[in-house]
């Protein structure tokens, strides 16, 4: 084993090492100069411990030769770090690359969190990235914030393909073995499959959750607890709202199956950019301070998020955590998740749910009461368009009026039966909505009582519960327009040159049987104030709640 590299040596007779730039798992970066060329290159030094077998120094020689490979099959895109050579000396490998002028994003996030635009950036840039190295059949595999130079042009680039993985490589880790790190690891690379594509988009959410709050959502303070996280942890809360806060959650989704795939992010991430289509941009006005209700009784915890089985499933099995002489992690997983197993409660017993004819064969003797023809409401009915009898009217879906946690009365004002895409939605939302095959749908406006803030609520039927519910799950962002009462209070947020986007806002969103129910909180002034924020959550929340089908009293 050679000695550890230092400031001037020469490598290969032609790179000339002037500091060391960062290190990681497997190697140090160097920044050099190609003495031949005349230009300033990076060189990636590949790390071999000597505690290290013959076998473990051959993987990583292996590992280091596969990087090079699938790196430079992505030279030339503009948001991968290039990989120009490898050269091998005194049995080292050494990786010529690309030298980015700027600090990597883990250094970056040491002085705190960065703006959501910058973040926005980023997500496009990576995006961008991880589309050309799928596309190339190359699986990048340790998506992190160390991984990611931000350069000083404000371009965003991926880099360290050391365990990325092409379609045509053959396995170098022993069964057992993790190689990465745990955090930003998609759970179904914990829980024993190797992982794909899928777990990038992960990886990459979890990234931008960093780079958004400052903190890595499942990071513990032991690899076990983090382990854990991963697998069971629900997302935390983010602090900002909007699409970008929805591409985050949904690419942190524990199902693989239903994350977001690539052209699918893209559009979430397109969606926070662009502003509410019904309305012209101006300088908002200042507003006035807000006079708020009478102090409320707490407000209830938020409904919790439906992850498709993935948070309730019951994480069993033992994790063994054992760390080697050098210090990586090697972690045996053997976990194992079920589905929870509904059982139906039996109703064969009840009168309501025998059949005339089994009636008759079983009551010989007694004459058949009054009762047993009649047809009672069944509420599966509703799961379906052919057998579902509700009205598509606001009558039938909405009520008249409702009060929410805060004790804050709100009065239907306007309503309307419209199809259910419009041209006041964004793309994202048209598209969602399009793919569901929906008819038409119901609009409302409510107004509390002290003329103050505003509810949209949209109850749209489909074809059947399926289709509502993969609705549900994709309904995060976009902008569903706003629908203003004609006259009085909250007609005036429909006049032009309103911005509303910018305003304090809360959405909220529920499935019930074949109906996606989306609602819409803001202030009519339009305040920016963070402190409304309480009282828009309670009158958005309680607003999807109170509509619905259970609203038409032939379903009672």
């Amino acid at each position: 084993m050679a000695d550890e590299a230092q400031p001037g040596r020469v490598v290969a007779d032609r790179y000339r090492l002037i500091r060391r730039v960062g290190a990681g798992g497997f190697g140090r970066v160097w920044e050099a100069r190609d003495e031949v060329l005349g230009i300033d290159v990076a060189v990636k030094e590949l790390w071999l411990p000597p505690a290290l077998s013959e076998s473990e120094q051959a993987e990583r020689l292996t590992r280091a030769t596969r990087e090079a490979r699938n790196a430079a099959r992505l030279r030339d895109h503009p948001n991968i770090v290039a990989v120009h050579d490898v050269v091998i000396e005194d049995d080292v490998p050494w990786i010529i690359m690309g030298l980015v002028a700027g600090q990597s994003l883990e250094e970056h996030l040491k002085t705190g969190p960065l703006p959501a635009a910058q973040v926005a950036k980023i997500a496009a840039d990576l995006l961008s990235a991880l589309e050309a190295a799928h596309g190339a059949g190359v699986v990048h595999r340790d998506v992190k914030p160390a991984n990611v130079l931000l350069a000083d042009n404000g371009d965003a680039l991926l880099a360290d393909f050391g365990i990325a993985v092409h379609h045509t490589d053959t396995a170098l880790t022993a069964t057992g073995m993790l190689i990465g790190s745990v955090e930003y690891m998609a759970p179904e690379r914990l829980n024993g499959t190797d992982g794909g594509a899928e777990g990038d988009l992960y990886s990459l959410g979890v990234t931008l959750f960093q780079a958004l709050e400052g903190i890595s959502p499942f990071r513990r303070n032991t690899p076990t607890a983090t382990l854990t996280a991963v697998l069971i942890d629900e997302v935390p809360q983010l602090s900002s709202t909007g699409s970008l806060a929805t591409l985050i959650t949904r690419l942190l989704d524990k199902d693989p199956v239903t994350r977001p795939n690539l052209s699918e992010a893209r559009a979430l991430l397109q969606a926070a950019h662009e502003p509410t289509k019904e309305f012209e941009k101006e300088k908002p006005k200042p507003t006035k301070k807000i006079e708020e209700p009478p102090p409320p009784p707490p407000t209830p915890p938020p409904v919790a998020r439906n992850h498709a089985g993935w948070a309730i499933a019951a994480f069993a099995g033992v994790v063994l955590l054992l760390f080697a002489t050098n210090s990586e992690l090697r972690s045996f997983v053997d976990q194992a998740f079920s589905a929870p197993t509904t059982t139906k409660p039996t109703t064969s017993t009840s009168p309501s749910r025998t059949t005339s004819k089994s009636s008759t064969s079983r009551s010989t003797t007694t004459k058949p009461r009054p009762t047993t023809t009649t047809t009672r409401f069944n509420s599966a009915d509703l799961d379906r368009e052919s057998t579902d009898k509700t009205p598509v009217s606001a009558s039938a879906l909405l009520p008249s009026s409702f009060s929410d946690a805060k004790n804050v009365r709100y009065d239907r004002k306007s309503s309307d039966v419209r199809e259910c895409v419009t041209k006041h939605m964004d793309q994202e939302t048209r598209n969602l909505l399009l793919r569901s095959r929906c008819g038409n749908a119901v609009a409302a406006t409510y107004v509390d009582h002290s003329n103050q803030i505003l509810v949209m609520v949209w109850v749209v039927p489909m074809p059947d519960a399926s289709a509502a519910d993969t609705a549900y799950k994709s309904a995060d962002g976009g902008s569903w327009g706003i629908l203003c009462p004609g006259s009085g209070p909250g007609s005036e947020i429909c006049d032009k040159n309103k911005d509303t986007t910018r305003a304090a806002r809360s959405g909220w969103k529920r499935q019930t049987h074949r109906y996606l129910i989306k609602s819409l909180a803001m202030y009519i002034n339009l305040t920016q104030d963070s402190t409304a924020k309480p009282w828009l959550d309670a009158a958005a929340q309680e607003a999807v709640r109170a509509a619905g089908p259970s609203n038409y009293s032939g379903n009672r």
